[in-house]
């Protein structure tokens, strides 16, 4: 029988159980892994939200899901699910419990109010890029080791965007890419 995940609300006691996701992740090096200092600074601000994937019957916690909720999207900002629970679910429902949120929020004409998530991922996690395009992201663009992949509400998924031409400047929008591209504490702060 199939084991049964439960999502909920990320809270205080579930922090050594998500580090210790964090650190089971061997694909992740020291630099790449967050501690609990940094999970819980960015959940002290009101935009930032966390939810956990958890086993229904024992409430051990199996994977974390940590966001950040702007006017018309939702950005996530760390995605991690225990070594030992990969291709179980679990991340399946972090991230549609995430577009769950995102359909069911709408405006007095009936519009989703957050029409997109996005997340940044390494460039080089092909299992990574396979599970957001499974889900229904696209790929966006890349910038240095990322790439970031992209939700919209209603969208058909795995569709390119669009070539742009020789004379596109990319420079011009550097600056916002850098902005969006996983908001650090530091950024959060206004430093």
């Amino acid at each position: 029988m199939a084991r049964k995940i439960l999502v909920r609300w990320l809270v205080r006691s579930d922090m050594s159980r998500v580090i210790e996701c964090e650190k089971s992740r061997a694909s992740l090096n020291a630099e790449d892994m967050w501690i609990e200092d940094e999970w819980l600074e960015l959940l002290r601000h009101k935009t930032c939200l966390g939810l956990v994937a958890v086993d229904e019957k024992t409430g051990f916690v199996l994977g974390a899901v940590l966001y950040r909720l702007l006017k018309s999207e939702m950005n996530i900002l760390r995605l991690i699910v225990d070594e030992e629970e990969g291709r179980q679910g679990v991340g399946s429902a972090l991230v549609g419990t995430l577009k769950d949120k995102m359909t069911t929020k709408r405006d007095a004409f009936g519009k989703a109010i957050r029409e997109r998530m996005r997340i940044w991922v390494p460039r080089d996690s092909a299992c990574i890029s396979r599970f957001l395009s499974k889900m229904g992201f696209r790929r966006l663009c890349a910038h240095g080791d990322y790439e970031q992949f992209e939700y919209r509400v209603g969208a058909v998924s795995n569709i390119e965007p669009p070539r742009l031409g020789a004379d596109f400047d990319w420079h011009a929008i550097a600056d916002g890419v850098a902005t969006v591209f996983e908001p650090g504490i530091d950024q959060l702060k206004g430093k």
